[in-house]
């Protein structure tokens, strides 16, 4: 018989993706980015670079890499992780359980979420996953022949958002069922800026633990905490060695989305043969360049942290003294907890988001993003609000754009606003 069909050609239309390659390099004012200020490559081989890593950048050949990354970068980030598994105590657990240290798989970002999911997903399997969320964290799996559920976020009275950890044991243990091959999970979570207090982490860790089930964690604004000391997680391929899955980057934290570089830790053997063997099928290696440039950032992190949190805390504020202002048209409670973004919920029945972000960006070159885009059947719930980003070094700027168009009663996305 015919093999069945590679997943890939059965994919949905990826909403957000779409929506941002028709507008985002057209509109003239990005208020909905969910990644931090870019670097200038000047500044990044001037200003971050040590002597090591700006030589390595000048003498560099433009042959191929190796397919598991550029050494230099692997045992940067096996050092990473394995202090990060020392100081949570884990490093001896970690090598009993998965029979080795860390192992590190360079790739692009979003392959490595397809990646991930190809490995670990087949049909039939059960996946949970944190939602809303970047489409492909779900959809790969879901397309792959898998049920999946999803872990919804409560919405408060003044649109506050948490993650009840409750509703997932409940989820997970859900009667007559198998427990789930995969749990997906996003924090700071993207679009809400929800995140778990260490403690709520430490249940989910076990109860993954516990049903024998994977965690695969899209960490990549891990490090945007505006409380680094009280707030941030524990990655996950530290906290649950067995099975826990880190995907890190540098396009949200670090400044760099357009090296496209990033990767996965784990440390379990034959996920990551797994892993290697499936990128034969799609970049192989990547731009050698681009991994030097990663090695630079992942060398200077704490410093590339500093500089995004110092954007994020600024175009926070920016935001807020909007929202603030119209508070018949927009609330979003005490703002995200932590990250480059957050969702402003339209206060008004009945108000499309979509049609407001649309009707924005044609009248004043402004682009928010409707909560529409996440979702692949839209009710109307679905649609009444719109993604902010807080992390770029215009967002002050833009936020005071959009207040001008707030304050005008004759503009026409207010009108949609007030109904």
């Amino acid at each position: 018989p015919p093999k069945p069909a590679l997943p890939l050609a059965h994919l949905p239309a990826f909403r957000l993706e779409r929506y941002f390659a028709k507008n985002e390099f057209s509109a003239p004012y990005l208020l909905c980015s969910s990644d931090t200020e870019s670097l200038t490559l000047r500044e990044a081989l001037d200003e971050y670079a040590d002597a090591e890593t700006r030589a390595l950048f000048d003498g560099l050949s433009l042959g191929y890499t190796e397919p598991k990354g550029y050494p230099p970068l692997v045992r940067e980030l096996e050092a990473m992780y394995t202090a990060a598994a020392a100081a949570a105590d884990a490093g001896d657990v970690a090598t009993k359980k998965s029979g080795g240290g860390v192992q590190i798989q360079e790739v692009a970002p979003q392959e490595g979420i397809l990646l991930a999911m190809l490995a670990l997903v087949e049909a039939g399997d059960r996946v949970v996953a944190a939602y809303p969320a970047y489409q492909s964290l779900f959809d790969v799996a879901r397309t792959s022949g898998a049920s999946v559920e999803f872990w919804r976020p409560t919405e408060d009275a003044d649109a506050s958002y948490r993650f009840s950890v409750e509703t997932l044991a409940a989820l997970v243990d859900g009667p007559k069922k198998p427990p789930p091959k995969v749990l997906v999970v996003n924090f700071p979570h993207n679009p809400t800026g929800a995140l778990p207090t260490r403690d709520e982490w430490a249940a989910i860790v076990e109860l993954c633990r516990r049903h024998g089930t994977w965690l695969f964690a899209d960490e990549m604004y891990r490090g945007l905490e505006p409380d680094v000391a009280r707030q941030r997680l524990a990655s996950a391929a530290s906290a649950y060695p067995e099975r826990g899955i880190s995907l890190g980057g540098l396009s949200k934290a670090l400044g760099m989305p357009g090296a496209r570089i990033g990767w996965l830790a784990a440390r379990d053997d034959a996920f990551a043969t797994r892993l290697a063997g499936l990128r034969d099928w799609t970049t192989i290696c990547s731009s050698a360049p681009s991994q030097v440039l990663a090695l630079i950032a992942v060398r200077a992190r704490e410093r590339l942290l500093a500089r995004a949190n110092a954007f994020v805390a600024d175009g926070r504020d920016a935001v807020d003294r909007v929202v603030r202002a119209y508070p018949d048209l927009l609330a979003w409670g005490g703002g995200p907890t932590a990250g480059p973004c957050g969702l402003v919920r339209l206060t008004r029945d009945g108000v499309s988001a979509s049609r407001y972000c649309e009707a924005l960006a044609a009248a004043s070159g402004i682009l928010l993003l409707p909560s529409a885009v996440y979702h692949q059947d839209v009710s109307a719930n679905d649609d009444r609000h719109v993604r902010v980003g807080l992390g770029r070094r215009a967002t002050p700027d833009n936020a005071r754009r959009w207040a001008a168009t707030l304050a005008d009663p004759d503009h026409p996305a207010t009108r949609i606003l007030r109904g």
